[in-house]
């Protein structure tokens, strides 16, 4: 399995070794790509919540939205987001 240093690949290693299935929240694109870094066991499925939606839609683009019942990730570089101008000079 080589080595995990992430703690959610950290907790997709301990489901693999019991058998079990882990279910992680999509708000974010972040976790989107954790789970397609997984097994299709491991990470069978996401939940996709819409409570912070109407924030990322204000403030990044790129986001992804399922279509169909499946997300399809950006081919961009790093996580496919962008960030708004106001929230990126906040971070600077």
């Amino acid at each position: 399995m080589g080595r995990r240093n992430n703690i959610n690949e950290k907790i997709a290693a301990l489901a693999e070794s019991y058998g079990a299935v882990v279910i992680p929240h999509t708000g974010n694109v972040y976790n989107l790509n954790f789970i397609i870094s997984e097994p299709e066991s491991v990470t069978p499925m996401a939940e996709f919540l819409t409570k912070y939606r109407e924030w990322m839609e204000q403030n990044m683009s790129g986001i992804p939205f399922p279509k169909n019942g499946y997300f399809e990730l950006s081919e961009n570089p790093g996580f496919g987001i962008i960030y708004s101008g106001e929230i990126t000079n906040k971070i600077q």
